[in-house]
């Protein structure tokens, strides 16, 4: 069983865990070449396309936006990664 948890912070990363282990770690800007990315579009595809007996993903919940429109753009996005995975028949 196989685990992603992913941040969606600045710096936006993701690990792959395979029961207590750490199998794999990445940071976004490591694949899209964008400083800070906050989002982790190439990381999922990267990942999900890599992995297929992914069971669960976690998702975490800190974070800080300047405006109230950044701290709902933030939201709505976090949705759309979480639909994604739901998609993959990911919990």
């Amino acid at each position: 069983m196989k685990v992603i948890g992913f941040n969606l912070v600045h710096n936006a990363s993701l690990a792959v865990l395979d029961g207590d282990r750490l199998i794999e770690y990445l940071e976004e800007e490591r694949l899209s070449r964008v400083k800070r990315a906050e989002q982790i579009d190439f990381l999922l595809d990267y990942v999900l396309d890599k992995y297929e007996d992914i069971s669960h993903a976690v998702l975490t919940q800190a974070y800080y936006s300047h405006t109230m429109e950044s701290h709902f753009a933030n939201i709505k996005y976090r949705f759309a990664v979480i639909n994604r995975m739901k998609s993959q028949g990911i919990e």
